[in-house]
């Protein structure tokens, strides 16, 4: 097994080069969360994972109900199966629950002043209601909840992990919030054990070969409790050592899977470089802060057989899209990369 062989296997778990799914829905359900904090790189995260579907074909899911966009692993914004959405929940809430009460505390937000903000959030938003932050906000502040600061962002948080809200359908550029329950019926609870399990396996099979500190890092649970769910399903994983490390997959090392040279756009923030807490396997460190800056965001990458080789970047203006280029290496300067720029620009219907 070398470097090559790995990340060839990523690029097929991450269905980059494998044959791709025909619905942002099955995209979703097979990578298990889809990192979404910026929407319009997230719709991409997807589209680039299918073989036809464009920009308004990812809104469609959302407006249909059949993806969901909620805060979920490590309390940020993922896209999520809608029938995944409850179960994932179940699994990361109680961590994120207990990892922000010092938070809630600063800002003065006790259990008490929780169940009152809630019960407000529901009537404000009962009866299939779809509110911006704004005008949520406001509501809340008109039954005397002050969203100042940090307050707000918070409210909207504990409301997401504890399953009463989800992000609806944009109007215009602006997110809506609408109940969860109204927009999605609660199926049939498993128990957070058996969602433990599933997350876990999800994980292995959409970004293996990983380690299970990329699980943990990815996941946003304890080490305590992932080690001893990852004993529940070592069993049923592949393992390959490489440079004195163990990785880990589902189902086995496919004997004709020969690197292939091959390019391709991916979002920012995509699964492929954020879901992994060791990056060096993809990222050279010299180009790290070029990829990942000082802020948190992950820039859009360009990938050349599984390594990040430069980023790029789009601005819509009036209809007409303009992407430029940054490759790190003066070797990859003369890429043709004509075809993956009309490939994005199929997927935005742009010219």
């Amino acid at each position: 097994m070398t470097e090559g062989d790995i990340l060839q296997c990523r690029l097929s778990s991450h269905l980059i080069t494998n044959s791709k799914p025909d619905s942002a829905e099955k995209v979703a359900n097979w990578m298990g969360a889809i990192q979404a904090q910026d929407y319009g790189q997230a719709k991409y995260a997807i589209g680039c994972r299918t073989n036809n579907l464009k920009n308004i074909d990812i809104e469609k899911a959302i407006t249909d109900k059949k993806i969901v966009r909620t805060w979920a692993l490590r309390g940020t914004l993922h896209i999520l199966a809608a029938s995944d959405i409850y179960w994932i929940l179940s699994t990361v809430t109680p961590v994120l629950l207990s990892r922000y009460q010092p938070q809630f505390k600063k800002l003065g937000l006790a259990d008490e002043d929780f169940t009152r903000i809630h019960k407000c959030i529901v009537q404000l938003l009962q009866g299939g209601k779809q509110l911006t932050r704004k005008e949520l906000f406001a509501g809340l502040e008109q039954n005397n909840i002050t969203t100042a600061g940090l307050r707000g962002a918070l409210m909207l948080y504990k409301a997401g992990w504890l399953g009463m809200i989800c992000l609806g359908p944009q109007q215009g550029k602006q997110d809506t919030y609408t109940l969860l329950e109204e927009w999605l019926p609660k199926p049939s609870p498993i128990t957070r054990q058996e969602a433990l399990v599933k997350l876990m396996q999800k994980y292995f099979q959409s970004h293996g070969p990983a380690t299970l500190q990329d699980f943990i890092a990815w996941s946003g649970l304890s080490i305590t409790e992932s080690r001893a769910e990852f004993e529940q399903i070592r069993e049923t994983l592949t393992k390959i050592e490489w440079n004195d490390q163990s990785y880990w997959m589902t189902g086995n090392y496919p004997a004709n899977n020969k690197s292939s040279s091959s390019i391709d756009f991916l979002a920012g923030f995509d699964e492929y470089l954020l879901g992994y807490k060791d990056r060096s396997l993809i990222l050279d460190a010299a180009n790290t802060g070029k990829v990942i800056l000082q802020n948190g965001i992950f820039k859009p990458i360009i990938i050349k057989n599984g390594k990040v080789i430069g980023t790029w970047n789009r601005v819509i203006n009036k209809n007409k899209l303009n992407i430029t280029i940054e490759l790190f290496d003066k070797t990859d300067q003369q890429t043709d990369l004509s075809v993956k720029i009309e490939k994005y620009s199929s997927f935005m219907n742009l010219s």
